[in-house]
């Protein structure tokens, strides 16, 4: 016993080194994997992120799409509109144009009228004078 007691103490001196070294090693082990998992971790969430943005971007993406084919169909309708505005306005030159030839000749209608009413006038005043000159009361 003398001999093996001896011996022990380096090798229990060895074993607890090496026990030492394992259970840093353990620790350093545990210490990666946990830096491991919260680098997991966070490229989980980023990744959850990135995905969020991306439908984020898409749904952004569809809305732009849909406004501009809203401001495609605006613009159509303001060609339209200003296709009729100027086909109106054309219409009412011209109808405009027509009142006034029309004006005009109601005008001149009616100066004739007035000139063939002067005229009738006139007319009837000469029968009424020869018709007072003529009568059997005058004489």
């Amino acid at each position: 016993m003398d001999d093996k007691s001896s011996k022990d103490p380096g090798a229990t001196e060895g074993a607890r080194e090496a026990a030492e070294r394992r259970r840093e090693q353990a620790e350093l082990y545990r210490r990666q994997s946990e830096e491991g998992r919260q680098a997991a971790e966070t490229l989980r969430d980023r990744h959850e992120g990135f995905r969020g943005q991306d439908e984020g971007t898409r749904g952004a993406s569809e809305r732009l799409r849909d406004a501009q084919e809203g401001g495609r169909e605006l613009a159509e309708l303001a060609r339209e509109m200003d296709e009729t505005l100027r086909k109106s306005a054309e219409d009412a030159r011209a109808a405009a144009s027509d009142a006034r030839a029309a004006l005009a000749e109601i005008k001149d209608l009616a100066q004739r009228q007035r000139a063939v009413l002067d005229r009738q006038e006139k007319t009837l005043a000469v029968f009424e004078e020869r018709l007072r000159n003529s009568s059997p009361e005058t004489k």
